[in-house]
This record gives structure tokens, sequence and C-alpha cells, in this order.
């Protein structure tokens, strides 16, 4: 029975609205951002409520298999999301699917649900793969995903990111499509297309296919592969033969195929849209099922091939059992039996979902706009994309080699040296004197507005930001080129390059603006990642290095000297490393190359519109040409003109699709489905929402504005505008390309012929075009007239540049070499760098260094430097992530000293850093301390105080034995205090929650070490948490000694030299949370508890006795254990919550009446298990006397009980229990003490008398309903979590902090009186 005691679940919303079609933002001159629909308004979670779900959801959702998926990318990987209708539509992350060491600003991809609904399959990549068209038609990552476990399985190939793969077909198979575009299109280039199947359900590859054509939207069918060929739908038979099937209005696409093998598609009768419906056979007749605007129709695919046709069509026939209409958008995203739609899928920090926050977005979550077809209500959902399951491409393969045998070019390097000589790029990673300023968004808008009015003149002085480079101003360094015809570039077009660029970042994403890291570079290491072969991922290929720096990601000219490619003229160093660490004069150079291609397609008459370049439409073939570049005409015969990549009319976009934007920024998870210039000319309406801090996000720039809507959406131009007789294309037509070096590319209208009679895609346009009138075309917004003040640097996470929180007279070893100018503002580092920080890296046995790919600089922490990497599991792939960092001081030291490491305010998340400490006769007999470095605060932390005869040394690794390659660690100063004797006092506290200081806060937890109050959600699951609840006011910190006034706590504050205080203990820790697991001896059996449990994580730390505090120096270790094994806990909930006389009551799981097991498990296995502690702590600490303190009464016994919640009887049999628990823990002192163990038991009986619970005043909390930041998190505050089922914060019960300070008086009688301390 459950006691009804208070209401604690809070409302979660989940909005209900009519349903509407989607309207278009209202013009302005310029436009102000459109206000987002109600929905987005109202607060929403990841789950339709309980209460809400009769009435929302279809009748039988209890019992119904339908289950909704979405996808979502953002710089740390493209998330796979899904939900079930029986959960209430409940969402959470399945896998995060990513690439280690491969910088992207965001994720982008496609997936396809196979026919059991279970699995999906999905290809992903870096949004700038799009900008390149060899990884657009090959460079895609691909995996298989289980929607039920989340296991991942990558695949052993790189395939298209065309909007038509992969594609699922019947039962549990799949097609995969390669394309065969080039990096720069040649005359000689020939398309081919590689389809292969899969087997999903094993991630089995199956036979592949190569036609000499370039086929579009294939679908496995019982018949075999069929796709679009051009006008028709064709079968590929063996060795790539095609069949023709039917002919088609217009190259087909959104393919799909139903439980029959019949094929479902979509083609282009008269301009228009048709749903078509035929069986794959020669000369099969196609069924009409649907017609309506191009556009408003689609069709999709569910569980058990359940075909859908959406949107709306103007003609609906009769439709084929196994096809259903659904009203809902064409846009929409279907789950597997169709019962959900989604209608907008969107990060909450782009655009307009960002702008309309007042101040702050919260940054990486997922907003979700669907309608329930059953019933036509409207909900909405915002979710937390990560999940608790990675991909595995990051278990890099060791000691792979290139498939071809060749030996990674200049692939080995120094193992010592983050920066590699051997580079081909000019401007290293990883140089701490080549640091980036990260530019506000603002900043960079500021750049190019002064950029294209010839006013970025802004003086940099002679070693600005401390970088050592001579004095200029950005368009002196890169004068502008004036453009023929005149006028200049519009503000919006070059801030539309660089959002499509680089996302407007200099840096790399680590650092957000303010802070300083190493510069964005384009495949510095030339890593062939998208290559048909993963095992050489990680060749290093120095001479196929991209080497595009910064915002506008510029390549000319970039490489080092001596590297150059053919005809490449390189920029002197000192203007090259501008490009690379300045943005504004990135923005002047990259400036130039866009005015090129203006005047390139300008003197080559090729003109859109009026050619008026105000207009910003009237960029599109320099934009065109700023991609993938201009062929220019020979005057040969040959063809000439703008690359068939970026047509329009190229059939690997969508033929359907809208402006780039126009309608949600949902967009921007799927750019692949537009050209190059029409995603610059959708950035130019429609800004990208950037990160300005650490949670907050911005407008990247303001809009370009149209006088109408109209105006703006026809921003993009007609699909076949330039596809003609000029360059041979033929809308309505389809081509298969046959030529060898383009065979794989899609059938289309391209019918280009080369000498050798092949068609080769050569459809390079070379006319002039227009589609808009003057009073049509997009107008500029110059926010920043020329001359206006530089904005100003931001200063996120300020670096530590002074010596506070130091004791005076420490030695500091940086982790830079002493006279390293710090590039952070107001860092002067006025100090003596007293030693050196060497690095190592391990490699695989050819020699390449993925540890370094995996290592970074951020301008933060002391001194304005520290370095990071990622943890990994000792030993994993092979070892060869595994960086060590040694700091060594300059001088010896023979005798005591205390060393303190510095932990930054970002950057640094790992739980278990293990520095270990040479005491001057090697690491091998030194000693090892795990702290945490999630202090979220630039902090000094000691590792304790040690005896050297020697020069001390401290190593740190990225190893950990929980790392996956996702958690910082992070390398800074340390710092070594000279002692002129061992203190007398070195004490550690361990134990429980009464030893943490559970309780003793503000009811917020602000007096909680934030290391040990925090949590990460991702919906209902915690991905990372720590509740240990280490609070200030401790009793432990507390206590004052007979040598001082000060507490124990004020005095290690202080770093006094008497003294060294190390806390451990954690709320919530049994017994087997102490004991040691990794630091047992070897041979001999690891201790357990009296139920056989050995050593355990809790809240992700390290085993108590395992982190390295307890030594033969160690004179006092504090505790409280053995409530949490007693079940005190759970017992008290059971008797408030679920019983009304619960000592006579069953516990569940029970035999007997609670009374009776809570009595003889305190007497028997509680008792052994806090003796098999004590034992242990004397093995770590023999020279150590012991304090184990008991636990206090609950309750008061007042005339008038004060709570409710427990009865007379209840409360005398619990306050007798607590009597019983303090009884046997001062048995078992007395007994460890008799074993040798000096053990002392503090029992705070007298110190709480008069006040418990109903006491005057209460030393005790009662129920607490406040959670702090750890226990709340982001979590709506009705799902259950373990420790939080009903709403209660782990403080409720626990002494507050007049309860600790009585503690601390039984403390400082035992420590005192009893030890003589």
């Amino acid at each position: 029975m459950i006691r009804k005691w208070a209401t604690l679940a809070a409302a979660a919303v989940v909005v209900v609205a009519a349903s509407a079609a989607p309207a278009l933002p209202a013009a302005a001159a310029p436009p102000e951002p459109a206000s987002p629909p109600k929905a987005e308004q109202a607060k929403a979670t990841n789950t339709i409520r309980p209460e809400h779900r009769d009435q929302l959801l279809p009748q039988g959702w209890t019992h119904s298999s339908d289950l909704a998926w979405t996808t979502s990318g953002d710089a740390d990987g493209f998330h796979v999301l899904a939900a079930t209708v029986s959960s209430g539509y409940t969402w959470h992350g399945v896998a995060d699917l990513t690439v280690p060491g491969v910088e992207a600003d965001q994720w982008i991809g496609n997936a396809c649900l196979t026919a059991s609904g279970r699995r999906l399959v999905v290809v992903y990549a870096p949004r700038t793969f799009t900008n390149r068209s060899d990884l657009f038609d090959r460079g895609g990552f691909t995996a298989t995903v289980d929607l039920k476990t989340g296991e991942v399985t990558r695949l052993p190939i790189r395939t298209s990111l065309a909007y038509f793969n992969p594609s699922c077909g019947a039962g549990e198979s799949a097609v995969l499509t390669q394309l065969n575009g080039q990096r720069e299109e040649n005359l000689s280039d020939q398309p081919r297309t590689r389809l292969t199947t899969l087997d999903v359900a094993t991630g089995k590859l199956g036979g592949a296919e190569v036609v000499e054509a370039e086929l579009t939207a294939p679908v496995l069918t019982p018949a075999g592969i069929v796709a679009a060929g051009g006008s028709r739908l064709v079968q590929v038979k063996k060795g790539g033969r095609l069949v023709p099937l039917v002919r088609t209005a217009g190259t087909p696409f959104g393919m799909t195929t139903d439980r029959k093998g019949n094929v479902l598609f979509i083609d282009r009768p008269d301009g228009g849209a048709r749903v078509g419906y035929v069986a794959p056979r020669p000369g099969a007749t196609v069924r009409t099922l649907a017609k309506g605007p191009l556009g408003d129709l689609s069709v999709g695919a569910g569980a058990s091939r359940q075909l859908f046709i959406t949107g709306r069509p103007t003609e609906l026939q009769a439709l084929p059992d196994g096809v259903k209409r659904l009203d809902v958008p064409a846009a929409a995203e279907l789950s597997s039996e169709g019962q959900l739609a989604l209608t907008r899928v969107q990060r909450t920090d782009q655009g307009a979902m960002a702008e309309s926050t007042a101040q702050a977005t919260e940054v990486g979550r997922v907003a979700i706009e669907a309608r329930v077809t059953g019933t036509g209500r409207d909900v909405s959902f915002q979710v937390t994309p990560r999940s608790t399951t990675t991909d595995p491409s990051a278990a890099l393969r060791p000691d792979a080699s290139s498939a071809d045998g060749k030996r990674s070019l200049d692939a080995t390097g120094s193992d010592t040296e983050p920066a590699e000589d051997e580079r081909w790029c000019s401007v290293p990673r990883n140089d701490p004197r080549n640091q980036v300023l990260q530019p506000k968004p603002r900043q960079v808008e500021w750049a190019i507005d002064q950029a294209i009015t010839n006013s970025l003149y802004v003086q940099r002085p002679a070693n600005w930001k401390n970088l050592g480079m001579p004095a200029y101003t950005p368009q002196d360094l890169f004068p502008p080129h004036q453009l023929l015809g005149g006028g200049r570039v519009p503000a919006q077009v070059m801030l539309g390059v660089v959002a499509q660029e680089s996302n407007m970042w200099q840096a790399t994403r680590h650092a957000l603006p303010g802070v300083t890291g190493n510069p964005l570079i384009g495949n510095f290491y030339g890593r062939d990642i998208y290559n048909e072969n993963p095992d050489d991922d990680w060749d290093v290929r120095w001479d196929e290095a991209d080497c595009g720096y910064g915002v506008t990601q510029l390549t000319d000219g970039m490489r080092r000297s001596g590297h150059a490619k053919p005809g490449e003229t390189l920029l002197p160093y000192d203007s090259q490393r501008a490009v690379a660490l300045d943005f504004a004069a990135n923005v002047a150079a990259g400036l130039r190359v866009l005015q090129d291609k203006w005047n390139q397609t300008r003197a080559a008459n090729l003109i859109i519109n009026n050619g008026d370049p105000a207009g910003l439409e009237n960029w599109f073939y320099a934009l065109w040409a700023y991609n993938s570049g201009l062929h220019p005409d020979l005057g040969t015969g040959e063809p000439w003109g703008l690359g068939w990549a970026n047509n329009p009319a190229n059939p690997r976009y969508k033929p359907d699709r809208r402006p780039f934007l126009e309608d949600t920024y949902a967009d921007a998870a799927h750019p692949q489905d537009w050209p190059y210039q029409e995603k610059v000319l959708g950035f130019a309406g429609h800004p990208p929402s950037l990160p300005e801090g650490p949670d907050i996000s911005v407008a990247g720039f303001r809009a370009a504005w149209w006088v109408s809507v109209e105006d703006r959406v026809n921003v993009k131009p007609p699909t076949y505008l330039f596809c003609d007789d000029s360059n041979d294309c033929h809308p309505g037509e389809l081509h298969t390309p046959d030529d060898p070096d383009v065979v794989g590319e899609p059938a289309g209208p391209c019918a280009h012929k080369n000498a050798a009679g092949k068609y080769d895609l050569v459809c390079w346009y070379h006319q002039s075009a227009t589609w808009k009138g003057p009073s049509q075309l997009g107008n500029e917004v110059l926010r920043f007239d020329p001359g206006y003040a530089y904005q100003e640097d931001a200063n996120t996470y300020p670096p530590k540049c002074d010596l506070s929180g130091l004791p005076s007279g420490s030695l500091i070893v940086d982790d830079v070499p002493g006279g390293t100018p710090p590039i952070r503002a107001g860092c002067t580092n006025n100090w003596t760098n007293s030693g050196t920080f060497g690095l190592t890296f391990a490699n695989d046995s050819a020699g390449r260094f993925a540890s370094k790919v995996d290592f970074h600089q951020i301008g933060g922490g002391f001194g304005g430097h520290f370095w990071f990497a990622h943890t990994w599991a000792p030993g994993d792939l092979g070892g060869k992530m595994k960086v060590t960092g040694t700091w060594a001081l300059n001088q010896a030291v023979n005798g005591w000293a205390r060393v303190m490491v510095h932990l930054p305010e970002q950057g640094a998340h790992t739980r278990q850093a293990a520095y270990e400490v040479d005491l001057g006769t090697g690491f091998a007999s030194g000693k090892k301390r795990v702290i945490l470095q999630r202090v979220q605060r630039s902090q000094w932390v000691s590792l304790g105080v040690f005896k050297f005869a020697g020069t001390p040394r401290v190593r740190l690794t990225n190893e950990a034995y929980d790392g996956t390659g996702d958690e910082d660690v992070a390398w800074d100063a340390i710092a070594v205090q000279k002692l002129a004797a061992k203190p007398r006092h070195q004490i550690v506290a361990l134990g429980d929650s009464f030893s943490s200081g559970e309780g003793a806060s503000s009811l917020d937890g602000a007096d909680y070490y934030p290391e040990t109050d925090y949590k990460e959600v991702v919906n209902d699951q915690v991905r990372y948490q720590d509740v240990c609840h280490r609070s200030r006011y401790a009793w432990s910190r507390l206590a004052v000694l007979s040598d001082s006034t000060s507490n124990i706590g004020s005095r290690s504050d202080a770093w006094d030299p008497s003294m060294d205080y190390q806390f451990l203990a954690c709320s919530g820790a049994e017994t087997e949370n102490l004991l040691p697991g990794y630091t047992a001896p070897d041979g001999q059996p690891l201790p357990t508890n009296a139920w056989g449990q050995s050593a355990a994580y809790h809240w992700g730390e390290l085993p108590q006795l395992d982190r390295g505090f307890l030594d033969e120096n160690t004179t006092l270790v504090t505790l409280s254990i053995g409530g949490n094994d007693a079940r005190f806990a759970d017992v008290l909930q059971f008797c408030i919550l679920n019983s009304f006389q619960c000592d006579t009551d069953t516990y569940p799981g029970d035999t007997e009446p609670l009374a009776a097991t809570v009595k003889q498990n305190i007497e028997g296995p509680v008792k052994q298990s806090i003796k098999t502690v004590l034992r242990e702590i004397h093995k770590k600490a023999p020279h150590a006397q012991i304090l184990l303190m008991g636990y206090p009464k609950l309750f008061e016994q007042t005339g008038l009980f004060c709570f409710s919640e427990i009865n007379d009887g209840e409360r005398t049999w619990l306050n007798s229990t607590a009597l019983l628990l303090a009884t046997v823990m001062g048995q078992a002192s007395t007994e460890a003490s008799a074993e040798g163990i000096p053990t002392y038991f503090g029992d705070p009986t007298v110190a709480f008398a008069g006040h418990g619970v109903c006491g005057d005043p209460e030393a005790l909390n009662k129920i607490v309903l406040t959670l702090t930041p750890g226990e709340n998190g982001p979590l709506p505050d009705y799902l259950p979590e373990s420790w939080n089922r009903w709403g209660l914060s782990q403080q409720s019960f626990h002494p507050n902090k007049d309860g600790t300070s009585r503690y601390a008086s039984v403390m400082n009688h035992v420590a005192v009186d009893m030890m003589g301390m």
C-alpha cells in the first residue's frame, strides 16, 4: 500500500495544437526573424505526458509496435533518435555516429528503415563534405543501427551523400550507391555508378554492380535492382547491364518498393508531380495513384514495406493494398507504421528558434513537431540527441596499412613534438606560438562589411596578440580586386560563403568565441577517410592535405615552402600566418577569391539577370565557380563553362527541393540536397545560429532582404534553367553516362558525348541566364558602415594569469616552455617557469601518430594555455591513442614537498585522471593519485605531500579505466611547495554521505563542490553524473585539532604546511565502494565484503582505496560506513511511502518482518563488511589512526510529533535500529583494535540528543524536495530515477550545517582527547 503524503510530480507539457499547413514568414525590408509556431514557444519534453496519452494517441496504442525515428546532426556527431508509441513516444538517443579526429562544424546524413522496422542504414559525414564533389559522391561513412539495442555496425564502404542513398528494400536488405564525382571536373571524366547490396541484419556487403552510367534512386526488388536512368526506370543486371522497364516523365525520384516488389515513384509530367506505381518488368503499365504540384507530394515506406503517400494531392485514385494516403505535409518523416508524422525536426540553437529567445538558448537540444495521424492531433517534443551508444568508427584499426601496400608519404615524425615538422600545410597545429582567437559571429560580419567596402584597414600592430608577426592591416596585406563592370560584393553573399565553408569559425570547434586554439584547417593530415578502404583511415598523406584555413577555408598559397601544388604560388610565411591566425586577414584574402570568380565569369560573358553585382542572385555564377571552378574557353571547340557537379539540373539533387532554409532551418540537417550556390544564397536570407558563449546562441549575421516573400522564395532558379541545347542538356531526357571516367554518376539530362561517342557529363554551361527582374533581386544589409569601430573580442573562459590560489614560494612548471608568449589578452605571466614539460605520443607499427590527431591546445587554464585529449581505456586500439605528458622540476628536492596541479575551467572532464609522482627514484617506485578534473573552474588541486629524494616529476596520460574516446583529459601546469618537515597531519576522509557532508548545504546544492554535484542527461538516460555531494561543511573539514584554532578545512584551503587533507567520501557509498580493486596486490584475491562484492565504482569515481591517497605517511583516516549496507535509506523510504507499520511488514524480496531482517543484517554481514574495510585501510595506511564515526538517531521523542509520515511505533523502532547500528560499529572498532588496527569509534548520539527530526533546533533535514543540479538535471520532474523515485532530494534525513558542526565536536573529542592529535 502506498502512503499518499505529497504530490511531487511536476507537469510536463506536450503541446496540442490545431493542424495547419506551414506558412511562409512575412516579408520585410529587411525582414525580421519570423516568429516560430506557438508549439515551439511552450514548454515541451521528450514524451507525451501519461495523462494525455489516451486523448492524443490512437486506440490500442499501448499494444502497438509503432516506432518513430529521426536523425539530427551537430558538431559532436550524427545522432539517431527513436520513440515507441507504447511508451507515449518517449524519445531517446539510440546512437551517436562520428569519426574521431575528423573535425566537423556539423555532421549530416541520410537514413532508411528496413522492413522489420528494427534497423536503420545510415550514411553520415561532416557538412563540409558537400562542398567537394568527390566527397559528396563517395565520401559518406556508412553504418547500420539497431533501434532496439543501439548497436552500431560500421560498414567497410564509403557511399554517396545524395538524397537517395541509402535505399532499403524488402526484408532486411538495402542497396548502397557510390558515384564517380572527381574533385575537379575534366573533359576526360566519365560517369559510373556502383551499386552494392547489403544484408542489414548481419552487416555483410553483398555483390556490387558497376554501371557505366549515372543512375539515381536505386531500390532493391525481388527482380533485382531497379533505378532511375533518365526518363525511365531501368533494371540493373549482372555485369552492370541495363534493361529498360518503363518510360517516365523526366527522371523519377522518391522511389521505393512495396511488400510485393512493385515500385512506387514520383515523376514530373507537365511540370507537376505524379505518384506512379508499377511492376518492375519491361513494358509494364504505370498506374497513376496521385497528382499534385511539384514539391507538394511525397512517398515513404514503413515497416513491412507499408507505403504512404503524403502531401496535398489535387487528384487521388484508388490505392492498391499496401499503399495508404496520410494527411500530413509532404516533407513529413513517418514512423514505422505511419502513426506519427514528424513535421519538423530542428535543433533549438538554429535559426528562428534560437532567435526567439530573449538572450540565450540551450545548445544541443532538438525540437520535434509531429502529428498523430490516427487522431489528427499535433504534439511537440524537445529531445537531447546524444545517446550512450557510440559509433564503432571510434574503434580505429591498430597497425592498419593502405590497401595498396604503399607506405604513407612522410607519415613518420617526432614522437615528442606536438607540432609536425613533416607537414605540408604552412601553419601547424598544436604550436603554442600559433594559436587562433575564435571570433564572435559579429566580428566576422564586421570584417566582411569592412572588407567589401574596402575599409578593412584595422591596424594589427607588430606582435599583435603576441604572435610575433610584423605590423599590417588586412587589406594592405590583401588588397581587394576591382569587379569588372564596377560595383562590389554584397555583404550577405560573402557571409553566406563563410557560413557554408566554415560555420564562420577561424579556430577549431573546441574554441568558443574569445578562446584561442588551433587554426581551423581542412584535412590537415591528408587522410583518405572517404575512399572505399576503411583500413587506411589513419594513414597520414601529407601530399593530399587540403590546407584550407579559417573562415573562408582559403587554400590558395597556403602550403608549406617546397610543397606547392603544380602552378600554385605560395604566400609569404607571414601572410600565411595572418590568413591562418587572424579572421580579418582571412576574410580579406578570401574576398579576393570570390571577386576573382566574378571577374572570370564576367570576362567569359556569363551574366545572371541584369548583371548588377548589388543583386544577390546575380552572384549565382560566381558562387558556382567559387566551389567547382570555371572551365575556360580554349578556343578549340571543346566544351567549356561551369561544371556539371553544381548544375541545379544534376539529378543527384532532389528535383522537388524548395529553396534552402526557406521553410525551415531543418534543411541545414541535409544540405546535400542542394548545390553549393543555392546553399550560400539560402544562408544569405536565413543566417545560421552560432554560439557566442558556453550556452548562448545568436544569429550569425543580419539577413538580406527582398521586396516580397515571393521574391525571396525565387532566390532558387528554375531547376532546368542551365540545361539546354547550348550545353547538350535536355530536360526530361535520361542519358546514362558511359564514359569510363564518370561511370557511376546518375543518369540525367546531360547528353554530351566525347570524341569516342560516350556520354561524359561535360554539360558545362556557358550562357547568360535570367530568371528575375531588377526589383525582384535580394538586397544586402550592411550592419557595420565603412570605418565602423572594431568589434571587441569575447573573453569566454578567462585564463588564470596570476599566482592567486597558490602558497607563496611555489615552484611552477607550466605545460609550455618558459618565455612562450601568451596569446590570450591580459596574461602577462610574470612568474618563473621552474621546469620542463614534455609529451610522448604513441604510434602504430607504421609510425603513424593517430594520437596527435586527437590532441589539441586551448588558450585557457593557468597562463593561458593547456593541452587536452580524450580518454581511452588502457590498451584500447592497440595503445596507439595514448598521450603522455610529463612535468619535471628543474631542481632536486630532498625532503617534503606538496604537489599541486592546475585544472582549467573547460576541456577537463575525466573523473579518473591518474597522476603519477616520481619521488626521485623513478615512477615505478613513486606514487599515483587519481583525481576528478571536472572542477568547472580554474583551480589548483593538491595531489598530496610527498618525501622526495631527487628531482620531482609528475606524469599523466589519457588512459582511464572508463575511457571511451569521449571525455576530455587536460594537461595544465603543476606547482611544488617545498616544506620544512613532514606535515603533522596527513588526513584522508573516506566514507558515505554522512562523511561527505550530504545535507550540509543550502538546499540548492551551492555548498557542494561542483565536480561532485553535476549530471548530464540524455532524455531519460544519465550519461555522466556525480552526486557524491562533498560539502565544504563536512564534519571532517570543520573539526579543530590541538595545534591550531582553525578548522581542518580552512587550514587545508590555505595550504597550511602542517596539514595535508584529502576528501574522498561519497554520498551513497557502500563498503564495496571503498575496497581496493585496481591497486590490490598482484597474485592475491580481491578483497570482498560479506556479500561477496569486490571493488566497485560509485558515481563514476574509482573505489576510494584505489585513488592512491592512503599510504605509509597518512596519520588519520576518518569515515562513516555501513548505513547503506544496512539498507537504511531503502528502509526509511519503505516506512514513509509504502507501509503503515513497517517494522512488522515484510520488505519486498525478504521472507521475514523488516525488524528481524534488519537486525540480522546489521549484526552479521554489515559488521563483517565494516571490519573488512578497516583491515584494507590499515594495509594501505599502516601508521594511520582510524576514526569510525557512527550515525545518530533520526527522530526525537516529542509529545507532538512533527512528522506525520512516521507513526510512534515506527519512530521508536527506527531509533532503536540506529542505536543497534552504533553498538555494532563500536564492536567492529573494538575488534579491529584488538587485531592491531588503531581504530576509535565516534558516537554522535549524545551530540544530537534533542536535535533530530522534530528537535529544537533540528540538526537533521526532514524531507527535502529541492533538488540540486546533480540530482535534477534536464529531466522532466515526473520521470523516475533510481534515487529520486518520489521526487526526494538525497539531502533528506542528513545532517544540516548545524548537524555537521555537532559531528565535528565528536571528532574533536576523539581526535584530540583520545588520539592525541
